[in-house]
């Protein structure tokens, strides 16, 4: 099997990026591999077989590493983060999705008032207890 080329990749600055964004700000592989204009497969595969030497080359650099940490700070995080989680009525945000919008998450975040990629992610971490009420709705 020929040994895989990760020269186009291979720099500090994206090991420091990579570490960043997916440690720091809990970026996907996909949106990383977007910022830095790469292939999300090979900048998977170089981080699973370089990150040993990568480590290496960053603990020798630390002036260094921590001048692009600062300018990735710098470029990525503008203000603090707003509190995203929602704190809704599974029941009530059931009844409105299932009765009154007819299956339509983005009608019912509206007529919740609330963000609606907030919206999705609330709705995906309480998918079970979702498809609970939604089961009980549909019985009675």
């Amino acid at each position: 099997m020929p040994k895989t080329d990760f020269t186009k990749i291979e720099s500090l600055e994206n090991w420091i990026a990579w570490t960043f964004l997916k440690g720091e700000l809990k970026w996907s592989s996909g949106e990383i591999a977007y910022e830095m204009w790469v292939n999300e497969q090979r900048l998977i595969e170089w981080v699973n077989s370089r990150n040993v030497a990568m480590v290496n080359i960053a603990k020798g650099q630390t002036k260094k590493v921590e001048q692009i940490i600062a300018d990735l700070r710098a470029k990525h995080i503008k203000e603090e983060p707003k509190k995203r989680e929602l704190d809704l009525n599974v029941r009530k945000v059931v009844r409105l999705f299932y009765l009154e919008h007819d299956e339509d998450l983005a009608e019912t975040a509206k007529a919740l008032k609330v963000n609606f990629n907030d919206f999705r992610a609330w709705w995906q971490r309480n998918l079970g207890v979702i498809n609970q009420e939604l089961r009980k709705l549909k019985q009675g």
